[in-house]
């Protein structure tokens, strides 16, 4: 569980500090007040990998056609004041062990070319290196470079870089194993009804299946049933005490939104669950009965939650013995 965290020229934090995390934490703040870059900073240190990266970029809705117009653009945004030239990016998170991600941004592709080599020596090179050895003998198309450069207890665990050209991003990772198994689930995110019918069927082959139904049911009592058909697409679908099966996605937004939610949390024990701005497309009673639901599911399974929100009615609801509430943006 991550008890402290440490921000430095990420975003729009210079130097920030949070203490006494516990395993459920509300985050209150105005828009635009930092409450996603605060949750993205938790998630690259957390996983320091290139995928992450480029999942940040794809939830910021960051065109690719931008980067390759401007690729010496393509990092300057997760820099403090935009500034990519001198400053260092450090985020440490404290739990058992003290996590350091640092991110650096230059233009030089060496680092990129040795790891490169390093796989070539240990017979790991793949036919997509040599693509990106193609696109690196072009150095004028390169135009800047991301470095990011993990430790734990200070020692160096994992490296990775990414490569911004005029054809869009390169990268790769070199030891970049999740250290801990952590989901973002950003405030735009729609998920499909098949990949919801997929998370159901891995919750249920687990013998989890009876777990969901009571988790539905925290949210809305009418549910009596829960499972996946494949009519067409696979999808949940839902059975109340009024109507036979119904698709899921006829039962709105917010039952779409929080089953996945739930699904994630049943399916990762013990792992971190990211999700911002968790009252949007809710509405406000059903939002107060979203915390307390996530809470009950919370300590059945062991999984720290971090929320987001901009609504006052739930960050006045919020009880602080019951669920950590932290205001300081």
């Amino acid at each position: 569980m991550i008890k402290d965290i440490k921000i430095k020229n990420f975003r729009c934090f210079r130097d920030t500090e949070f203490k006494e995390f516990r395993q459920v934490n509300l985050i209150g703040g105005k828009n635009n007040s930092g409450k996603t870059a605060f949750l993205e900073a938790i998630f690259l240190n957390t996983s320091p990998k290139t995928r992450s990266i480029e999942l940040l970029r794809r939830f910021r809705q960051i065109d690719s056609s931008f980067i390759k117009e401007m690729p010496e653009r393509a990092w300057s945004n997760f820099f403090l004041n935009n500034d990519n030239r001198k400053a260092e990016i450090e985020i440490t998170t404290d739990s058992q062990d003290n996590y350091t991600l640092k991110i650096t941004c230059n233009e030089s592709v060496e680092d990129f070319i040795k790891i490169l080599s390093d796989d070539e020596e240990e017979n790991k090179f793949e036919e997509e290196d040599i693509k990106l050895r193609e696109l690196l003998s072009n150095r004028e198309s390169t135009k800047s470079s991301l470095n990011l450069n993990y430790s734990i207890n200070g020692k160096q665990d994992i490296t990775a870089t990414l490569i911004a050209h005029n054809e869009g991003v390169i990268g790769k990772d070199t030891n970049a194993a999740d250290v801990k198994d952590i989901f973002f689930i950003p405030s735009s995110l729609k998920m499909s009804s098949q990949s919801l019918a997929e998370e159901f069927d891995k919750a249920d082959l687990n013998g989890l299946g009876e777990r969901v139904l009571e988790a539905f049911q925290i949210i809305d009592s009418d549910i009596s049933e829960v499972k996946t058909i494949s009519v067409g697409k696979p999808s949940i679908y839902l059975k109340t005490k009024q109507n036979d099966f119904l698709p899921i996605g006829l039962f709105g937004d917010a039952i779409n939104k929080v089953s996945y939610f739930i699904l994630k949390m049943i399916n990762n024990r013990n792992s971190i669950l990211l999700i911002d701005e968790i009252e949007n497309s809710l509405h406000p009673a059903f939002q107060l009965r979203l915390l307390d639901g996530l809470k009950k599911i919370q300590e059945q399974v062991g999984m720290q939650i971090i929320l987001t929100t901009h609504s006052r009615e739930v960050y006045k609801y919020v009880e602080p013995e019951s669920i950590r509430s932290l205001n300081e943006f």
